[in-house]
């Protein structure tokens, strides 16, 4: 009697403890909230960085993880930054923040803001996307006549949408036909009407809604002369003066501008590591104040001339380079470190080098008298047959 009386109250005792335990994890979990539920219309209060949330940011960048905050922010339906829509799959959403990746695509219409819609409404947010910059490093032929093919080289122009059906090429004021476009080269047929000093002008609607206006760079721009090629003084040391033309030579190719004069650098047998001076000790001068920036602010500066080298005569040995020496800033310029033979295509070409680039191995450039020279020299016996000329200094351009 005792044993089942024992069994009966340890049941009794059993069961309470369950009843008891059952009633503490109901009243725990009462006012339990996950946070993921929204319960009016979405606000954004600011955008933040991923490490950072206390600050806040009104511009991002391409596949840059950011946080929006604000109320109401669970139960995306869509979120876009500009046009461009993230992937539901994508987001991390509770009630006040999302945390999410600015999309790595390129708009087609820039609004500057992100839009949210949720379960419970919608609201947009001022926010912009930082394009990477739009760069113009060169092109390839500064003086060519109307109807030839020229390039620009750089960066992201086909991310601004310059290509030939949605970008606008002026020369001039004139409108030039855009063939290719890439991220890297530009290419368009030079029109008509292109003078001395010259705009070319780059346009398109993404690019205005980025920067705002058209891009324009200098062309046909003769900059700061280091030789007078309009002369037939155009070569005065006697190591280089034999070189100087004006096209009318056995061999000579057609001058760069009719009336002109340049230097035809055609030896046999130049034995390696012979130093060959193309154009020794030609004074220019700089005393004007546009002149004077060269003074001051060098590393702002490219070196460029026309060159011009037939495919018969490409350069093609990796050593063969060209010293110009601007009033003691120096470089070596290889033609064919890549290992290609180099050559202009029998047309007149600009190369285009930069200053800031170079070594110092004296004064460097100073008010008054200056002396430029350039020398070819090769590791190994080589026949150079090349033309140059419109050695100057040009100002670097700012594109935004």
């Amino acid at each position: 009697m005792k044993k089942n009386l024992s069994i009966y109250l340890y049941f009794v005792l059993a069961f309470a403890i369950t009843l008891v335990s059952c009633d503490d994890i109901v009243t725990y979990n009462d006012n339990y909230d996950p946070g993921t539920t929204s319960y009016g219309p979405p606000q954004i209060s600011k955008v933040s960085l991923l490490n950072d949330k206390t600050g806040s940011i009104i511009e991002g960048t391409f596949n840059q993880m950011v946080v929006i905050q604000g109320e109401n922010l669970s139960e995306v339906k869509s979120l876009l930054f500009n046009d461009q829509a993230v992937d539901i799959k994508e987001i991390y959403a509770i009630s006040k923040e999302i945390t999410v990746a600015i999309p790595g695509t390129v708009p087609d219409k820039i609004t500057n803001t992100i839009t949210l819609e949720t379960t419970k409404g919608s609201t947009t947010f001022p926010f912009s996307i930082s394009f990477p910059d739009l760069i113009v490093s060169s092109i390839s032929h500064e003086f060519a006549a109307a109807g030839d093919a020229v390039k620009i080289y750089g960066e992201n122009f086909k991310l601004y949408n310059i290509t030939p059906e949605n970008g606008t090429l002026l020369v001039n004021g004139n409108p030039a036909t855009i063939i290719t476009t890439s991220e890297t080269e530009l290419e368009f047929i030079l029109p008509t009407g292109v003078v001395v000093n010259s705009k070319l002008s780059m346009s398109s609607e993404r690019l205005l809604g980025v920067i705002g206006h058209a891009v324009e760079i200098p062309y046909f721009d003769y900059g700061i002369q280091l030789t007078n090629f309009r002369s037939s003084d155009y070569l005065t040391h006697s190591s280089t003066k034999a070189y100087a033309t004006d096209g009318s030579n056995a061999g000579d190719p057609s001058p760069l501008i009719p009336g002109t004069y340049f230097s035809h650098f055609k030896l046999d047998n130049v034995g390696g590591w012979a130093w060959k001076n193309i154009i020794a000790g030609f004074t220019y001068r700089l005393e004007t104040p546009e002149e004077l920036d060269v003074v001051a602010s060098p590393n702002n500066y490219y070196l460029k001339f026309e060159l011009y080298i037939d495919e018969a005569n490409a350069i093609d040995r990796t050593s063969t380079q060209f010293i110009p020496n601007v009033s003691g800033l120096t470089t070596g310029w290889y033609p064919a470190a890549n290992g290609n033979a180099y050559h202009t295509s029998g047309r007149w070409t600009t190369v285009t080098l930069d200053l800031a680039t170079f070594n110092l191995e004296g004064t460097g450039p100073v008010a008054g008298d200056n002396v430029y020279n350039l020398a070819y020299i090769s590791g190994e016996l080589t026949n150079p047959n090349l033309s140059c000329c419109n050695f100057r200094l040009a100002k670097k351009f700012d594109v935004k």
